[in-house]
């Protein structure tokens, strides 16, 4: 991922919708620089987006897949450090992800998603 042009973001969120637009115009997964010159793969086609996470070869969870993540290179005052080090369903596998799921899950089945609605 080295030689390939990043997207730098832009940490201000100044234009959101445009940012995310010539993000989707660069293709269905684009390399982007993130807050201290880490970079990343940002999915901005749903398609792409739903068959990356039902992939079994995709990890969500950097301790297990995550290289520089695992080797300490990512800086200790890394402004997503927290965001990304999190321990959640969504980022769990198997078993403890289906046991977390169970926790949340009444509170969106169908019905209750439909209440939402205005």
């Amino acid at each position: 991922m080295d030689q390939l042009q990043a997207f730098v973001l832009d940490v201000d969120g100044t234009d959101i919708q445009a940012e995310g637009a010539r993000l989707r115009a660069g293709g269905s997964a684009v390399v982007v620089e993130l807050p201290g010159g880490v970079r990343a793969w940002a999915v901005g086609h749903a398609g792409t987006l739903k068959s990356l996470l039902t992939d079994s070869r995709v990890s969500k969870d950097p301790r297990q897949h995550w290289a520089a993540w695992k080797e300490d290179r990512i800086a200790a005052d890394w402004p997503l450090r927290l965001w990304v080090s999190v321990q959640n369903m969504f980022t769990a596998y198997g078993s403890d992800h289906r046991r977390l799921r169970s926790l949340v899950a009444s509170g969106f089945t169908a019905k209750r998603t439909m209440e939402l609605k205005p």
